[in-house]
């Protein structure tokens, strides 16, 4: 997802992609860049905007090794992802959400009761810090798991074309996401389709790409 945006007064947000659910969804191994939400009286999400349509329900998307690079929110309410209406839990893992401009509380927020959860192996270029009331607590950091890093730069490439069917950010070879994601059944390809584990380490990379794999998984069919 690159370069797409939402403008005028009605825009609410979801520059690249909005979601307006009670169902269970998912989004992974996807790169979003560049994305824009221009409405500044809108919601926010620069890139993602997920919000509950019955707040009766509980609802639990998932993001999942999925990078976000220099989304931008002119609401100022998330350049990556907006979580809204009470019920809504976006569940983020080994995801890479990245803003050159490294500005406190940009790139995740949360409006009218919705809320995060991190299953961990995720990075953000900002501490994800967000006034919302949890548990009686504000002032809640968003990325909490053991295995998350925040106020860091992950050290992505520029977007380009890595031998994949669609475009990727490649990581730098001193990228903290290396090694950082945790291993899960459900997810055994990058983006682009090569393999995550490499039957050395078995530690993948966070985010949609991953560096140094050599092996890919193609289907032809027949």
């Amino acid at each position: 997802f690159h370069m797409n945006s939402v403008s005028g007064s009605t825009a609410k947000g979801g520059g690249a992609v909005s979601i307006a659910t009670s169902q269970a969804s998912s989004i992974i191994n996807c790169t979003f860049v560049s994305n824009e939400q221009k409405n500044s009286g809108g919601d926010g999400g620069g890139a993602l905007y997920f919000e509950n349509t019955d707040v009766a329900e509980l609802v639990s998307p998932l993001v999942d090794h999925c990078t976000f690079f220099n989304n931008v929110d002119q609401a100022s309410s998330g350049s990556a992802i907006l979580s809204v209406n009470a019920g809504m839990t976006v569940q983020l893992r080994n995801s890479i959400l990245a803003d050159e401009q490294m500005e406190e509380g940009l790139v995740l927020d949360v409006l009218g009761g919705g809320i995060f959860q991190s299953l961990g192996g995720n990075i953000a270029t900002d501490d994800t810090a967000t006034t919302y009331t949890k548990n009686g607590a504000q002032n809640i950091t968003i990325l909490d798991h053991a295995t998350d890093l925040y106020s860091t730069d992950p050290k992505l490439d520029d977007l380009a074309d890595n031998f994949g069917a669609t475009f990727t950010c490649g990581l730098l070879e001193n990228s903290p996401a290396i090694d950082k994601a945790i291993a899960v059944d459900s997810v055994t390809t990058d983006q682009r389709g090569y393999w995550r584990l490499d039957g050395v380490d078995n530690k993948p990379d966070s985010g949609a790409f991953e560096l140094g794999a050599f092996q890919r998984l193609q289907i032809n069919e027949v």
